[in-house]
């Protein structure tokens, strides 16, 4: 997910709004996200039938490239880099056609170490374009593929100071 994120420039990106959900979207799996302007945003989506969706209900990445307090110098600074963003993260939610997800803490998950290219104008706001190893820290929900049809998909929660809190109405086509 983070390298497909990574991967799109700012100008042309979903989570910014500044893209179709469809921008960069390959393989098997659909990623959705949420929004980097720390308001509630609702989006429009289509999405093909048959594939599986993966969504982070919240999640964080610290990398070898960017400037504290998101950087990491080696493993095991990334991964206690991206544990203490998550950590802090509180009033985590998410409903699939208005059923609530319960107990979201199971889905946390570390990522491993992995490798990411960023172009010049990157959703990580550094010089690029640039190379990086990071790590992920959040909750994700991996949905199997939904029924064709109308579907709404509601995440989000709290980093201290950035709220997420984000509605998909997708259609499944």
């Amino acid at each position: 997910w983070w390298q497909w994120a990574l991967s799109l420039p700012i100008d042309a990106h979903p989570l910014f709004d500044t893209a179709d959900c469809d921008a960069g979207q390959q393989g098997k799996v659909w990623f959705l996200g949420g929004a980097f302007t720390g308001t509630a945003t609702t989006r429009e989506c289509t999405v093909p039938h048959g594939k599986v969706i993966l969504l982070p209900v919240l999640n964080v990445e610290c990398s070898t490239v960017e400037p504290p307090p998101f950087f990491g110098g080696n493993e095991a600074e990334l991964r206690a880099c991206a544990k203490s963003f998550q950590d802090a993260a509180t009033d985590l939610n998410a409903s699939i056609d208005g059923h609530e997800v319960r107990h979201l803490e199971r889905y946390r998950v570390q990522s491993p170490v992995f490798d990411f290219d960023a172009p010049e104008n990157n959703a990580l706001f550094i010089p690029g374009p640039v190379s990086g190893q990071s790590v992920s820290d959040g909750v994700w929900l991996l949905l199997a593929p939904l029924s064709r049809g109308s579907h709404t998909v509601r995440f989000g929660g709290n980093f201290p100071g950035f709220p997420i809190d984000v509605t998909y109405n997708l259609t499944v086509d």
